[in-house]
């Protein structure tokens, strides 16, 4: 991760060990600042997809949807 400017930057995972499902709403990244000035963040986030054994073969499809508000 990369910043620049005041404020908080924190990272839902911040590494593999903290890995989680993707059945839910995850938090990639949060900020916090009491100041109305420019701040960034750039970061190589990964996405990991474990496939059981037990899987039937076919193609399966998912959505990440990447959103700033």
């Amino acid at each position: 991760m990369t910043k620049s400017g005041p404020g908080t930057f924190t990272s839902g995972q911040p590494s593999s060990s903290y890995s989680v499902a993707m059945d839910a709403s995850r938090t990639a990244f949060s900020y916090s600042s009491t100041l109305t000035v420019s701040s960034s963040v750039t970061w190589q986030p990964t996405l990991r997809v474990s496939v059981p054994a037990t899987a039937v073969t076919g193609t399966y499809t998912g959505k990440v949807t990447h959103s700033v508000a």
